[in-house]
């Protein structure tokens, strides 16, 4: 009988050590860490720059694009309709034309945020999209920043401009963002709407 008691008590002992072991494997799997940004410096800037769009602080985007992008946006003639004929002193006057907009997207929640980094070792850019719900109403955004010296800048805010995408359509972009799966994608925000079903 005592024989019987210790072997009882010796399997009770090692089921539990057992099950123990294998909830913390489950923890584990559950607490994986996000993965890190290979451009964390662009990203800080993505996000000052996502605010701008949202906002239409078009001084803030301005003042922080590349020399070329920021040439091109004023130029008169297929110039951006935003820029052409204004300067960057009437812009800044002039503020975020509508305010509190991304403010309002981020409390609500209901958004996809990410970013693309294909680019960024053969072309020193980063491709960011955003979707969002406001008012019922969608709101997409795509801009692009392209490293200028040791700075991040605005190098399209509104489309992704450029020959070096290698033939990659918005389209699949935007798709590899929106599933997430792609090495070279990281999203930053999924909200309930763009959770896929």
């Amino acid at each position: 009988m005592k024989k019987i008691l210790i072997f009882l008590t010796v399997a009770l002992v090692g089921a539990c050590a057992l099950a123990s072991c294998s909830s913390q494997k489950k923890e584990d799997v559950t607490n994986v860490e996000p993965k890190e940004s290979p451009a964390p410096e662009a990203d800080k800037v993505a996000k000052k720059t996502l605010e701008a769009v949202l906002d239409k602080d078009y001084f803030f985007i301005s003042e922080n694009s590349t020399e070329a992008y920021k040439e091109s946006l004023y130029r008169d003639s297929n110039g951006d309709p935003n820029f052409s004929g204004n300067t960057p002193e009437m812009l800044e006057e002039d503020g975020p034309l509508t305010p509190g907009t991304y403010k309002k997207i981020m409390n609500e929640k209901d958004y996809l945020y990410g970013s693309y980094y294909g680019f960024k070792n053969s072309h020193d850019i980063v491709l960011y999209y955003f979707s969002g719900i406001l008012d019922g109403e969608k709101k997409d955004v795509q801009f692009s920043l392209k490293k200028e010296g040791s700075d991040w800048k605005i190098s399209g805010y509104n489309e992704w401009l450029g020959s070096w995408r290698n033939k990659k359509t918005d389209g699949e972009i935007k798709s590899l963002i929106n599933e997430g799966k792609d090495k070279n994608v990281m999203v930053f925000h999924r909200g309930e709407s763009y959770k896929s079903r």
